[in-house]
């Protein structure tokens, strides 16, 4: 996106006081969840938990074509295809969702994750802008955000069936938070701003007739400071 914004005071005040107090917290609540753990449960049958977004986006088959390409314009266009932006209407705003999911991918090929790996961390992203930009959620902020997120790390993080998986290590978790503070929540309310509806007032009242009148809004103040006369009085 080119643009930099100010992170939350809830998150943190530098992204490295904020990766620092994450890795420390999901350390935590890795020992937490391990220790909990008996040696009766390895007898039990795996099975998939049931919040997890293992290939509810991206397909096996959808990845396997993904990996296939070469080429960032082809990838674009698979990525584009796979998550239907192509009915958005707005040039900017499908080229900025467009960037959104491709440096998302970009950095899962980088990181060596395999496909059930993509398949987690595409669909966090996703569901995490989802969440982020509905409309319900204009009054949401990039704590609530941050700690859904991290929700959704943990459950793919930790080995605890049938509540989590460990789809991944601690190095990813590690390497996926370092990624996503640095790009999606640096770019938070630049989200925010272009995907999320805005609110509008509009006030009415009755008049002494019964009949209903609409107040007429002011225009809003664009900001300019009123222009300075010239040598001979006049504006």
């Amino acid at each position: 996106l080119g643009m930099s914004t100010a992170f939350s005071p809830h998150l943190s005040s530098t992204p490295s006081e904020a990766r620092r107090v994450l890795h420390s917290s999901f350390q935590v609540s890795v020992r937490n969840r391990a220790g909990s753990s008996t040696d009766t449960r390895a007898a039990l049958p795996r099975k998939e938990m049931v919040d997890s977004v293992l290939w509810k986006g991206l397909s096996e088959s959808q990845l396997l074509d993904l990996e296939a390409t070469t080429e960032p314009e082809m990838c674009r266009e698979l990525l584009r295809s796979f998550f239907d932006l192509s009915k958005e209407a707005d040039d900017k705003v499908r080229g900025v969702l467009e960037d959104f999911y491709f440096y998302n991918y970009a950095f899962g090929r980088d990181a060596a994750f395999n496909l059930r790996k993509l398949s987690v961390f595409m669909e966090i992203m996703h569901q995490l802008l989802l969440w982020d930009t509905q409309e319900q959620s204009g009054y949401n902020d990039s704590a609530s955000s941050f700690e859904r997120f991290k929700a959704l790390l943990f459950l793919h993080s930790v080995e605890r069936s049938p509540k989590s998986t460990g789809i991944f290590t601690r190095d990813d978790a590690h390497k996926v938070v370092d990624f996503v503070l640095d790009s999606y929540y640096r770019h938070y309310m630049v989200y925010k701003c272009i995907f999320t509806g805005k609110a509008r007032t509009v006030l009415q009242q009755s008049g002494s007739s019964g009949t209903a009148e609409q107040e007429q809004q002011s225009p809003p103040d664009d900001g300019l400071l009123p222009e300075e006369p010239d040598s001979t009085g006049e504006f």
